[in-house]
């Protein structure tokens, strides 16, 4: 220990990298440092900063944790990572599977709209959040939800949509089940969209109410043809009346 003038007085000092403490000097410790010829006391590093080990003699030495800088004086995490680094040893780790952080700062990784999800961790921005497949953000970009054909409720991750199946359709995204075609009717394919994809099985024929109303399937009549699921057609020796009778003659 020496003496030296500080302020015009006459006080003790100590080498840099430690501190008076009392008649004698003592190291700083990890996370402060002393960098003066002479030296009084320690001072601290920024929030959030250590020294790798005690008896620092210099700033420098004072370093952020990994994935994160030094922003205003203080260590924070960097964009994909979080932790407010209050407690010596704190570390930034990678936002989690379905969370990203777009900033470099001390806030907490946001979840993705319900139903997203993130292809890996330390995701940085919300545009990394991916509905699954056949389904979209809902308007207001809340929550992702099924594509018309497809129904399925998103709300863990994991959830999927799955194709209204054969014989069914859906004609809006949401999370609605699938509607079911007319009895006798069914779809040509999965992931049917609207009733209009709903034809009447092979062996049936499809029929009109009066005045173009409801669409029923009837079963093929004696001498018709009807494989197609479409308008009945006379089978060779076979003739009808008109187009619209369903009645046909040997």
């Amino acid at each position: 220990m020496s003496a030296t003038v500080v302020s015009g007085s006459l006080v003790c000092a100590c080498p840099a990298g430690t501190e008076v403490d009392g008649l004698s000097c003592a190291v700083c410790e990890r996370g402060t440092f002393s960098d003066g010829a002479v030296s009084i006391s320690c001072t601290s590093c920024p929030f959030g900063a250590a020294t790798s080990t005690v008896r620092s003699t210099s700033a420098d030495e004072c370093a952020c944790p990994s994935n994160s800088a030094l922003v205003a004086g203080r260590c924070v995490c960097l964009a994909g990572f979080e932790s407010t680094l209050l407690q010596p040893g704190d570390a930034c780790a990678a936002c989690g599977i379905g969370t990203f952080k777009a900033d470099r700062d001390s806030s907490a990784c946001a979840a993705c709209p319900r139903g997203a999800s993130t292809a890996d961790v330390g995701a940085m921005a919300r545009s990394d959040c991916v509905c699954p497949a056949h389904s979209s953000l809902t308007a207001d970009g809340a929550a992702c939800e099924c594509d018309a054909g497809y129904t399925g409720v998103l709300s863990e991750r994991g959830d999927e949509c799955v194709p209204c199946a054969a014989g069914t359709f859906k004609p809006l995204p949401g999370p609605a089940l699938c509607d079911a075609c007319l009895s006798g009717a069914t779809t040509a394919d999965v992931a049917a969209l609207s009733d209009a994809e709903c034809q009447c099985v092979p062996g049936s024929y499809p029929e009109w109410a009066a005045g173009g109303g409801e669409m029923s399937c009837s079963s093929c009549p004696t001498g018709a043809n009807c494989s197609s699921g479409g308008a009945p057609s006379g089978m060779a020796g076979y003739w009808r009346e008109n187009m619209s009778s369903p009645v046909f003659y040997s």
